[in-house]
């Protein structure tokens, strides 16, 4: 039954988009998630999605099969200049994602390149490129005559989105002198938010030299003022700077963050803070391997102890082949593979089982259950912490006393990232509890049964009896706790009964509570 009498259209925006394998639409977990929202939200009945992204070159076309142009172009103002945009669009069901794109012959060449990078480094064409996808977006729904019910805006990059639906529908909804109170008052509860984390780095910052002179001419438009619009993102600690975010936040009638303990977090550092959670999921069909489906040549993994475990060492074995030919390792297909892969971010803690060498060298040299470790992730180029971290793991692979059991795999992208999940035995997860936003790539390991190993944070603190499933590594001298764990309790579980059952227990623990499908089903009933 339908949660609305008629289908509500919702307008989403996001930076990213990991839809396109080899291409540069997206950086990070952010781009996987929202990937696979628009093709699931497009089976919903209740919903019409039309999602708008930056189309980003990178030197190559990215365009593939089943992106069509879409006729005419839009003009985006950007200081007293108007920089026209072209759409392409791409069906997945009865959702729809423009990709806009200022790479037409009617710019100047350097906004014909504006979008050649995602986040550009440069504040400026920052800027820039938020309007073209905020102002951009809101500006081809007009074109197209798509009234949305909903403006869904997924991180506070996508923040002027909610400023354009403010600017562009002002007049029409208060015809008298309209006012920025009046107006925002009356769309709050058309636009809603997600906040993906925390951390103030993730926020978007401008300085109010850049802000003025780029947002003015537009705000003016429809007879706002600007110190009232840049008061809603104004910085507490600095008032020449905006946040994105939280402008954003202020004008949204509704908001959420993407796991319990993402909104804890949250709440203990602003206790105002309007989140509700909803959780983040996985699409199995993407991440799940097609041995989990029963066919003639495996029985019912489900029931089987050795259909389950036969799956398994197949995936690992095919991990291990690919680690090997891209690093030059020499891993073994049926030793314990540990994996720790994501980005090298401080909070993440990536050096954690670089502690102690000898004790790493024990687990690893094990007469028993020697373990043998895939490392591998990006790190901003600008992140002092995390290359210093890399490089750490870097001196390890090259030491001759681990380089036959600890593998680092540089490039970190859709590919290998399934790989990865599909093979990995333990799915390592270290961050500094409530900085994780929610830690997906665990739920994927997990859908094929990896044994999930993680500080209590993000979505595993809401996994229900989860002493049947994985472990939880203490904070209480976190290093030596962690080297403990794996010794004591886990590497003694590998290949028995137990070990089976927590697998089979992690599979069914997130086909039936993290997927993509549930989520989007919450983001229906509780957001739109």
């Amino acid at each position: 039954m339908s949660n609305f009498s008629k289908p509500k259209t919702i307008a989403y925006f996001c930076s990213e988009y990991a839809l396109l394998e080899g291409v540069s639409t997206y950086a990070g977990g952010l781009g996987v998630l929202a990937g696979e929202f628009v093709p699931e939200a497009g089976k919903h009945e209740d919903i019409r999605l039309h999602a708008f992204g930056l189309l980003i070159r990178s030197g190559k076309m990215p365009i593939q099969e089943g992106f069509e142009l879409i006729t005419g172009l839009i003009s985006v103002p950007i200081g007293n200049r108007l920089v026209k945009v072209q759409a392409w669009a791409k069906k997945y069901g009865t959702a729809t994602l423009y990709f806009l794109d200022p790479d037409v012959a009617a710019n100047t060449p350097a906004d014909r390149k504006i979008t050649d990078m995602l986040y550009d480094a440069d504040p400026e064409r920052r800027v820039f490129q938020d309007m073209i996808l905020g102002v951009g977006g809101v500006k081809l729904l007009e074109q197209l005559s798509i009234k949305p019910d909903i403006y869904h805006c997924n991180e506070g990059h996508t923040g002027f989105a909610a400023l354009a639906a403010i600017v562009e529908n002002g007049p029409k909804l208060v015809p008298s002198a309209p006012t920025l109170h009046d107006v925002v008052a009356i769309l709050k509860e058309k636009i809603v938010a997600t906040k993906h984390t925390i951390l103030p780095l993730s926020d978007t910052y401008i300085s109010k030299t850049i802000f003025s002179p780029l947002l003015e001419p537009y705000i003016r438009t429809s007879g706002y003022n600007m110190e009232e619009v840049y008061a809603l993102g104004q910085l507490e600690t600095n008032a020449e700077v905006f946040s994105m975010t939280k402008f954003l936040l202020n004008v949204a009638g509704r908001a959420n963050g993407v796991s319990e303990a993402h909104v804890r977090a949250e709440k203990a550092r602003f206790p105002q803070s309007p989140l509700i959670t909803i959780t983040n999921g996985v699409a199995p069909d993407r991440w799940q391997s097609l041995l989990f489906a029963i066919n003639k040549d495996h029985a019912d993994w489900r029931h089987d102890d050795v259909a389950l475990v036969s799956i398994k060492n197949k995936l690992r074995s095919e991990l291990v082949k690919y680690i090997n030919a891209s690093s030059g390792s020499s891993l073994v297909p049926e030793r314990l593979t540990l994996v720790w892969a994501r980005r090298f971010a401080g909070y993440k803690r990536p050096t954690l089982l670089l502690h102690n060498l000898e004790a790493l060298l024990d687990l690893i040299q094990s007469q028993t259950v020697p373990l043998q470790i895939i490392v591998s992730g990006k790190v901003h180029a600008d992140d002092k912490e995390g290359m210093k971290a890399l490089n750490q793991w870097r001196e390890i692979v090259a030491d001759a006393r681990f380089s036959n059991n600890i593998a680092y795999l540089p490039e970190y992208s859709l590919e290998s990232a399934r790989l990865l999940t599909l093979g990995a035995d333990i799915w390592l997860n270290t961050p500094v509890p409530g900085l994780e936003a929610c830690g997906t790539s665990g739920m994927k390991a997990g859908l094929n049964g990896a044994i999930v190993v993680s500080t209590n944070d993000g979505w595993v603190a809401e996994a229900p009896e989860l002493e049947k499933i994985g472990f939880i590594v203490g904070e209480e001298n976190i290093e030596q706790a962690l080297y403990e764990l794996l010794q004591k309790k886990i590497t003694p579980l590998f290949g028995t009964p137990e070990w089976t059952m927590r697998m089979r227990n992690t599979i069914e623990l997130v086909e039936s509570r993290f997927t993509i499908s549930r989520a989007v089903n919450d983001y229906i009933q509780k957001l739109y």
